[in-house]
């Protein structure tokens, strides 16, 4: 079948006129229609679907209390509402089905393009997502952001400096610093210390005063592991987009060392990984040595915590993503995990 150019934009014409009266009779809905035109040469059809509502971007940032978090999301100029999902199960908001929301998701819907979550600070863990509506279309944002509050112990002038450390690492992709974090935690917050490795031969312990231009502030990364000192239990929630992917270490050691800080490497895990110690030096493979970190549970004790490779020693521990380890390895290397 042949069609003319007259023929075509006829159909044109009627493709404009339908899609007006779906505009104009079904706002809100999610209705196709099919333009149909009729000429000598024969008869055409075009099936008009209805424009899919788009998704918000989605941001979140700590509130001036320290303490609950704030969400901002783009103006979707089509979207009738939107819908905000949290919860505390982070693997049901980054699978989080809209036709079959779990129990421990909770939501509401809105016509603002921002929400205080007053109740964050009541959970150590809380993760969102907003969806755009438009009758019956709705789209997810494609990130999702958190808060994870963390708790420090330490003591003000302290005769063992380790009662006032912990070892962290934050996962969140974030803007934060040593300094701006240390604002964050308040005049607790003494030092944040980082070890720089670049060779199996150099090591530096490279450490930011809190409220000192000292030209050291540093940008706190995830996959790092740092150590921040403070001077009284405290808390501290950090807040951020939820970074999903691969991430390559490079570690740096040597074998039958007489300085164990030649192979010592600090580190922390991103939200996807989930590993025992044992398991990962096993991924490693024969190159890695034992993995440490700090336990904490009050401003006077402290214990530092070594699973040992291939080693039956019942130290064998589940890790974190919020925390920070150390890892002890015979040679160079790179790991993608």
């Amino acid at each position: 079948m042949k069609i003319s150019s007259n023929s075509v934009a006829a159909m044109a014409i009627l493709l404009i006129i339908i899609s007006s009266i779906s505009a104009i009779n079904n706002i809100g809905h999610n209705i196709a229609f099919t333009g149909k035109a009729t000429t000598a040469q024969g008869t055409a059809y075009i099936l008009i679907l209805p424009k899919t509502v788009a998704a918000p971007d989605l941001w979140i940032f700590l509130n001036d209390d320290k303490i609950t978090t704030r969400l901002n999301w783009t103006n979707i100029t089509d979207a009738n509402y939107y819908t905000v999902y949290y919860s505390s199960n982070l693997t049901n908001i980054l699978d989080l089905d809209l036709n079959n929301i779990p129990l421990d998701v909770s939501s509401f819907d809105t016509f603002e393009t921002s929400w205080i979550d007053l109740t964050a600070n009541s959970v150590i863990e809380r993760y969102y997502r907003v969806a755009s509506v438009k009758g019956s279309q709705k789209n997810l944002s494609s990130k999702t952001v958190g808060k994870y509050t963390y708790i420090f112990y330490g003591m003000e002038n302290p005769s063992n400096a380790h009662r006032s450390e912990n070892w962290f690492s934050i996962p969140f992709n974030n803007t934060e610093t040593a300094e701006s974090m240390m604002d964050t935690i308040g005049d607790s917050a003494e030092k944040i210390t980082k070890l720089i490795r670049t060779s199996n031969e150099t090591y530096q312990f490279y450490t930011h005063i809190h409220n000192l231009n000292d030209g050291k502030n540093f940008n706190i990364r995830y996959g790092n592991g740092y150590a921040v000192f403070v001077r009284n239990n405290i808390n501290y929630t950090a807040v951020g987009d939820i970074v999903i992917e691969n991430i390559t270490y490079a570690f740096y050691g040597l074998d039958s060392t007489t300085n164990a800080h030649r192979c010592e490497n600090w580190f922390g895990l991103l939200f996807n990984m989930s590993y025992y110690a044992e398991t990962l030096l096993d991924e490693i493979g024969s190159s890695a040595e034992k993995i440490t970190k700090l336990i904490r549970t009050n401003s006077t004790s402290y214990q530092f915590y070594t699973h040992v490779h291939d080693l039956n020693d019942g130290k064998n521990f589940k890790m974190h993503f919020a925390e920070g380890y150390a890892i002890f390895v015979k040679q160079n290397l790179n790991y993608t995990g």
